[in-house]
């Protein structure tokens, strides 16, 4: 669970090569609250399955861990972040430019046409 998590919020993040150490770190710590998470949901179901009321110390430790993982989901952010794309240029000039160069035949600006 940790793993697939973290995976997912490298990605989430743009990536291998676009995440800071900072995000990297938020993101193994975000699996690792997630993985908590999801024993004690199976603990409560469990529980709660056999009719019994959950200790209230393990609803408050449940509700700190996912204000702790809320928090940090938050420095991450909440949008997805392109995967920057090294090899490809970054606007459409250069794109058409780059094309132009390997095709010879874009044109790249209206007025060429004439």
């Amino acid at each position: 669970m940790l793993k697939a998590t973290y995976r997912a919020l490298i990605q989430h993040c743009g990536g291998d090569d676009a995440v800071t150490d900072p995000q990297r770190i938020a993101c193994r710590r975000i699996g690792a609250l997630e993985a908590e998470l999801v024993h004690i949901e199976d603990r409560l179901a469990r529980l709660r399955r056999s009719r019994k009321e959950p200790p209230q110390s393990l609803l408050q430790s449940y509700a700190s861990l996912t204000a702790q993982q809320l928090r940090l989901s938050r420095e991450i952010g909440w949008e997805r972040h392109a995967k920057p794309l090294n090899d490809e240029p970054q606007d459409l000039h250069s794109y058409l430019a780059r094309r132009s160069a390997s095709h010879g035949s874009v044109i790249l600006d209206h007025e060429e046409a004439d």
